[in-house]
């Protein structure tokens, strides 16, 4: 149902226009971001206005993208090296984002995790020049970047999801020992 002749709106769409006009609700003139509320992770990180609590969490997810990245360039080094290759690019860019949490953190132990992790990501940086060929040395990076995990998740006391057991049977009395005579 058209309430304007030629404007091709409805009275509905009128509606909403003039209340957005009006001030009621936000509409898309006055929708006013702020350019200093939108910033890269970098300038985030330079600035300390990372919520400190979700950090090492977020390091955790990384180390498992990282590997999850690593895993596939393994297995696909012997099949197509291009792929390999497009992989481990992946795996330099997720590094090199740890890289800059590490760097960007005041705590002692950072640095050092900052400056293991430099020589990892040039060491990334020569399986990526050779071609992505070689599943041995990827394999021995993936296998130093598990290591860094586990370590990293033990600190932060958590543990790897257990299987489930089997629920037991309920109301089990246990017999007494038997006296010996």
């Amino acid at each position: 149902m058209q309430c304007h002749a030629f404007s091709g709106r409805t009275c509905s769409d009128s509606k909403i226009y003039r209340r957005s006009q009006s001030g009621n609700s936000p509409g898309p003139r006055q929708q006013n971001l702020r350019p200093s509320l939108v910033q890269t992770p970098d300038e985030a990180y330079r600035r300390a206005q990372v919520d400190t609590a979700s950090v090492p969490r977020a390091i955790l997810l990384l180390y498992d993208k990282l590997l999850q990245v690593l895993e596939q360039a393994q297995a696909a080094s012997t099949l197509n090296p291009h792929a390999a290759r497009q992989r481990l690019s992946i795996a330099s860019q997720i590094l090199t984002h740890l890289l800059a949490i590490f760097i960007h953190s005041h705590d002692e132990a950072y640095q050092q995790l900052y400056l293991s992790h430099e020589q990892l990501s040039q060491k990334l940086s020569r399986l990526f020049r050779q071609g992505g060929s070689d599943p041995q040395a990827i394999a021995e990076f993936t296998h130093t970047l598990r290591t860094y995990r586990e370590t990293w998740r033990k600190q932060l006391k958590i543990l790897p999801p257990r299987q489930r057991k089997r629920p037991g049977t309920l109301n089990v009395r246990f017999k007494a020992p038997e006296p010996e005579n």
